[in-house]
């Protein structure tokens, strides 16, 4: 009955048309869709595959951040519409087994992110294996260092972004970019090897990738030609 519930409560907030003051309605929209993940609950990896399990795992810290963000935060307070829809396509993924394949509400939603990469384009930025991969990771991931400084408490990607927006060093726009990549670095997962008193240096911090093939998954290369231009929008 509460799924129930909260699947009901959930379609008030889908009108045909779109809404006057929208960014007011998308915010209480990702509030009220993040708020099952409360501080009790915990990402998990679930699936029958590594894949599967470390796809879930992804979308359910994204989940996680957003529901610390939205009820402490105002940084979903000018979301776009395709941020609404990621948010969506996530969260129903980390809570429910949909399959291997894009079922037909998402291929709807993730049309509002224009043209996806062709397939060609998508198997040369990730490479035939991590030493090729072109997903700039490390850049991004030195970008936060910096921008954090050298008191950092968190090692992982996501745990310091988070860490940014309890601090307030990042700005909503850069906050909401990271939230897409975290999903690139929980399924491009490594070790980092990081002379801290150098993090500004890029060639000082080395992200050694485990190779992760987005194409043993249908669905994983589906979301990930879609969102990537959202992701990384000056590659």
């Amino acid at each position: 009955m509460d799924l129930e519930n909260y699947l009901a409560i959930l379609s008030d907030f889908l009108p045909i048309c779109e809404p006057d003051e929208k960014y007011s309605k998308y915010k209480l929209f990702v509030r009220t869709l993040a708020h099952e993940w409360d501080e009790a609950v915990r990402p998990q990896k679930l699936g029958h595959n590594k894949v599967e399990k470390q796809t879930s795992y992804s979308f359910s810290w994204i989940m996680k951040i957003t529901r610390n963000w939205s009820a402490h935060s105002n940084v979903f307070d000018q979301l776009s519409a395709q941020d609404v829809a990621f948010l969506f396509v996530v969260n129903m993924r980390a809570m429910f087994d949909l399959g291997s394949e894009p079922v037909p509400y998402e291929k709807y939603l993730f049309s509002l992110f224009g043209s996806p990469l062709s397939e060609d384009e998508f198997k040369t930025i990730c490479g035939s294996n991590y030493e090729d991969r072109k997903i700039p990771l490390t850049q991004k991931y030195a970008s936060l260092l910096h921008k954090y400084g050298t008191n950092y408490e968190a090692i992982n990607f996501h745990g310091l972004l988070n860490e940014l927006q309890k601090k307030q060093l990042g700005k909503n726009d850069f906050l909401v970019e990271g939230l897409y990549q975290v999903f690139w670095f929980l399924t491009s997962y490594g070790r980092v090897y990081i002379d801290r008193h150098r993090i500004q240096e890029q060639k000082y911090l080395n992200y050694q990738f485990v190779y992760f093939n987005y194409f043993d998954e249908a669905y994983l290369a589906y979301i990930g030609r879609h969102i990537y231009s959202r992701s990384f929008p000056e590659a």
